[in-house]
């Protein structure tokens, strides 16, 4: 998993010494097949993985990609893995990071562009567009983390209040009364207190 060779010399006791950027698995991203594995610019690694083995990689699960799956070693087209990435990578060590099951890719917003959803055990949360996408339509990522913490400090660390559709991506929360549909609440907080 060699993405650049930047220099191969031999020593003076006869070792082969190789200067190289490697490819390191970020996530696995679903297609019809199963998952596969990808690197921080979206490029598919060897490897397929059902569901449960992939889950027990440790690494982000990526669902709902409309893209067709590329060879190995070539990158994911479209811009659906490599947003889902930049968002797997801005919450990665927060604490409610273990409750995201799939970060989903396949929701669009009115103008097109991708809208992702964190999908949990029993419920889901719409973050909205990509982090660094978000101006001047949606809060920064800054301000989302910060509403994510205060659905978990307000539901018992639950991001997902407990099952529900939790909306933050227009800078308001907004729960959902049931996953499974039925009405809504503006809950009419913040997490700066707006």
């Amino acid at each position: 998993w060699i993405e650049r060779v930047h220099q191969v010399r031999r020593t003076f006791d006869g070792r082969v010494v190789v200067h190289a950027d490697y490819r390191t698995p970020v996530a696995a991203a679903r297609s019809r097949h199963g998952f596969h594995l990808v690197d921080r610019h979206g490029v598919r690694l060897p490897g397929l993985y059902l569901r449960h083995a992939a889950k027990s990689l440790g690494l982000p699960l990526i669902v709902g990609s409309s893209q067709p799956l590329p060879d190995v070693g070539k990158r994911w087209s479209g811009k659906e893995l490599l947003a889902a990435i930049s968002l797997a990578q801005l919450l990665a060590g927060e604490p409610y990071t273990d409750q995201v099951e799939a970060i989903d890719v396949g929701g669009r917003d009115p103008t097109g562009s991708v809208h992702l959803v964190l999908r949990t055990a029993q419920g889901l949360v719409r973050w909205g567009l990509p982090p660094g996408l978000e101006c001047p339509i949606e809060p920064d990522a800054k301000k989302k983390k910060l509403l994510l913490a205060q659905v978990a400090s307000q539901h018992g660390g639950s991001i997902d209040a407990g099952g529900r559709i939790v909306d933050i991506y227009d800078g308001n929360i907004f729960i959902h009364t049931s996953a499974r549909g039925g009405g809504a609440v503006r809950t009419g907080y913040t997490a700066l207190g707006e």
